[in-house]
């Protein structure tokens, strides 16, 4: 019984954290995509550089640049999870 009760919290927690995510590329699609690309496929940055630029953008930011476009996107994800009861630490 444990197991399932851990499997239906675990369930909750990644409908609660896909909710979160919709709720950031609401916000901001382009962070949201920069933070997927770079915490779930583990992109490199260069990987994310070439992804941008065969999506057709022309003004692409630099690897500086996309570190604090990917950091600010994770505070705010955070933040998003914090409200809905998600452990964030």
């Amino acid at each position: 019984l444990g197991v399932v009760l851990e499997a239906i919290d675990l369930g909750n927690e990644l409908v609660l954290l896909y909710k979160a995510l919709g709720g950031l590329s609401r916000e901001d699609d382009h962070r949201a995509r920069l933070l997927v690309w770079r915490t779930i496929e583990q992109l490199s940055w260069e990987q994310i550089t070439h992804r941008l630029a065969e999506l057709g953008e022309t003004d692409i930011p630099t690897q500086s640049n996309l570190r604090k476009r990917v950091s600010r996107a994770k505070k705010r994800m955070r933040h998003i999870m914090h409200s809905y009861g998600l452990p964030t630490g």
